[in-house]
């Protein structure tokens, strides 16, 4: 007799797997609910209300249908926790923005961002040497492109509080009396991304490393450093080559004591960090750089000269009293001595301390050990005139003039210094000079060849190039006879890419 197999029953599989689909949908629908009502929730707490009311039916009749007796206070936790989060991240947000200008949650542009500045420098003033310090009006515009404002052209437009900027900080300032920061929108002719432009007013002092090996005829860089918080992959700091930099000295205050040059120096360059953390990069630098150059009457005539006077003296006037009355040779030689001593410690007071000397200081260092060595020789030829009186007078005799000879070529090897540092740094004003004039030319050029209607143009009094490498590139190799490749100032949608042929 055969026995057939036995098989599981059919129906408790299917009411099982009805069991398991009921449960899945109630699953589904409590999470439905609570997705809704944490959406109308959140609604309602950042604008005030809920605007569509086929959602609030759905969502009442949800809720009308739910057996959960216990989800209404779940969800207020929930709402109440959210709410929180919200302003957290909003407490988060405005100290960011307060501290450094960031915008953490704004949409960046695609790729790296190239931005154009342009400067000038006004009411420069406090220069000084001994805290190595200076205070200054920096006005600077910033120009950006971004492909998220497609479209627009109206400032009103734009969240500014919400959109990206290049976190452009100054990395040099000691106190900032006032920073002002406007935004606005540049139209370009025949292209759907306008160019985004930042105008910043700071008025601060800042700090400046002053090289004094050459004081008082020293020759100073005054710089101001301006860095991005985004790092080299997203940002580059580049001059607006359609714009002079300039620097006002109407305004200079430090006029009676310091030369201050007409001409603004302004390069980029790359801030190295990764000595300090192995997740820091390469972060982009824009230097500010004004030149002023020491005017030295007042320490050649109050310092220098009356040293060289009282050096003279101890050679001449020590000797021209007879060898024996050596206790009025010395006490002239040392008065004189002192005298140099109580001038350097004055020079000392319009110095920081540095682990050099200056070029002052050397030559004060100069006339104290010259005075040293005729104190040592009066006290010698005093000495050696109780043994021979006359070999004592011939060597003190031929002491004068070895001292003599030597003063003479103290001040000869000093002179050839201060020309040779003078020469210096007249050709490096010489070559700053010459950049400014080559830009000048060629941004004058552009000017008098400018086409506001032309595409890539804009209608404002600024040229505004540089964006691409051939922007660049055509910009410094362009020349006025060169009537068959104008010059055109092409501005790209979105971010730098090689320029298109326009003709």
């Amino acid at each position: 007799m055969r026995i057939a197999p036995t098989t599981p029953p059919r129906k408790p599989l299917r009411k099982a797997e009805k069991e398991k689909k009921a449960e899945e949908d109630e699953v589904s629908t409590s999470v439905t609910i609570v997705g809704n009502w944490v959406v109308r929730r959140v609604a309602v707490v950042e604008y005030g209300e809920w605007k569509d009311s086929d959602q609030v039916n759905k969502y009442s009749t949800a809720m009308e249908g739910s057996n959960n007796e216990g989800m209404e206070a779940k969800l207020e936790g929930i709402v109440a926790e959210v709410k929180n989060i919200n302003c957290e991240v909003k407490r988060i947000n405005r100290y960011l923005e307060r501290s450094s200008g960031q915008k953490w949650f704004s949409r960046r542009p695609f790729g790296k961002t190239r931005v154009l500045i342009n400067t000038t420098l006004f009411s420069l003033r406090d220069v000084d040497t001994v805290k190595q310090e200076f205070s200054a009006e920096l006005w600077f515009e910033t120009f950006y492109k971004d492909s998220h404002l497609t479209g627009l052209k109206d400032r009103d437009e734009v969240d500014w509080d919400n959109q990206w900027d290049p976190w452009i900080e100054l990395r040099n300032t000691v106190t900032i009396e006032k920073d002002v920061t406007r935004q606005s929108l540049i139209p370009v002719v025949g292209r759907e991304v306008p160019i985004v432009h930042a105008f910043r007013m700071v008025r601060a002092t800042f700090k400046a490393d002053m090289d004094l090996a050459d004081f008082p005829f020293d020759h100073q860089k005054l710089t101001i450093k301006l860095m991005s918080g985004w790092s080299t992959k997203r940002v580059e700091l580049r001059k607006n080559l359609g714009c002079i930099d300039n620097i006002t000295g109407d305004d200079f205050t430090d006029g009676e004591q310091w030369e201050l040059s007409e001409y603004l120096e302004c390069k980029h360059d790359v801030k190295d960090i990764k000595q300090q953390s192995k997740t820091s990069g390469e972060y982009p630098l824009y230097t500010i750089t004004a030149h002023v150059q020491r005017k030295t009457g007042f320490y050649m005539w109050n310092i220098v000269l009356i040293l060289a006077i009282i050096t003279a003296l101890s050679s001449v006037s020590s000797f021209s009293i007879p060898l024996e009355q050596h206790s009025d040779r010395l006490v002239i030689t040392f008065t004189l001595l002192l005298t140099t001593v109580a001038f350097k410690l004055v020079v000392s007071h319009y110095l920081p301390t540095v682990p050099y000397l200056t070029l002052l200081d050397r030559y004060v260092l100069a006339c104290i050990i010259f005075q040293s060595f005729v104190a040592v020789e009066n006290i010698s030829a005093s000495i050696s005139s109780y043994v021979d009186k006359y070999s004592a007078w011939l060597i003190d005799k031929i002491f004068l003039g070895i001292f003599m000879f030597a003063l003479l070529c103290v001040h000869l090897y000093f002179r050839k210094e201060v020309l040779g540092t003078m020469n210096k740094t007249k050709g490096k004003m010489q070559r700053i000079e010459e950049e400014f004039k080559r830009v000048k030319r060629r941004t004058d050029e552009a000017y008098e060849r400018r086409d506001k209607t032309q595409q890539g143009s804009t209608d404002t009094n600024l040229i505004i190039t540089g964006f691409t490498y051939k922007e660049v590139q055509q910009f410094e190799s362009w020349r006025p006879e060169d009537e068959t490749n104008p010059l055109i100032f092409d501005v790209d949608d979105g971010n730098p890419t090689e320029m298109e042929t326009l003709i």
